[in-house]
């Protein structure tokens, strides 16, 4: 058996680095990006409803969320179907605003097809950084909940938006709910979905 000397060593050292280093530089496919998150900086209005219409559709709690201004976020629900349970009394955007939206998305069927539609819409500035935003909405959603059978929502939504003159982003301050005709609306969702 011939005897390894230094030199075969380090030579065969050195083959072995190259050919894990050539590795190192193999060009791949670029992935998709991470982080992606779909939200847009919500600079207008219109980009604001926008925002909050595709993570409601998508059930995206996160981006859902970041519409609102969390410190004072308030809603107001459609006083004929509150019943003599008021749910809505303690109310906030952290607990049990994203509980809904993490409710329904555990009960949506698979290959959502949720729509939300906004029609008719009236914004009446009250000043140049807070506006009124009044628009008729319908939504279908597509749930495996059996006691909510009704899939198609329909009412009349009334927004307070505010902007942060800082980073000049609208956010939602005050969301109310009304009923329009006989229809379920967005407050009986609210109920149905709060609890898991």
């Amino acid at each position: 058996m011939p005897k390894v000397t230094t030199y075969h060593y380090i030579k065969t050292s050195l083959l072995l680095l190259s050919l894990v280093a050539i590795g190192c530089f193999n060009v791949r496919e670029p992935g998709q990006p991470s982080g992606d998150s779909g939200f847009i900086s919500p600079t207008s209005p219109e980009v604001l409803i926008n925002n909050f219409s595709d993570a409601y559709v998508s059930l995206n709690a996160e981006n859902f969320t970041r519409c609102f201004n969390e410190n004072r976020f308030q809603f107001i629900p459609e006083p004929e179907v509150i019943g003599s349970v008021n749910v809505f009394q303690n109310w906030t955007l952290r607990k049990e605003e994203r509980d809904v939206i993490i409710n329904i998305r555990n009960r949506t069927v698979q290959g959502n097809m949720n729509r939300l539609q906004f029609s008719s819409p009236r914004l009446n500035y009250l000043t140049p950084d807070s506006l009124e935003y009044t628009t008729n909405y319908s939504l279908q959603l597509f749930t495996t909940d059996t006691l909510f059978s009704t899939t198609e929502l329909q009412g009349t939504a009334r927004f307070i938006m505010v902007r942060n003159i800082a980073r000049n982003e609208w956010f939602i301050n005050l969301w109310q709910d009304n009923k329009t005709g006989n229809a379920q609306c967005w407050t009986q969702l609210k109920q149905r979905f709060v609890a898991p």
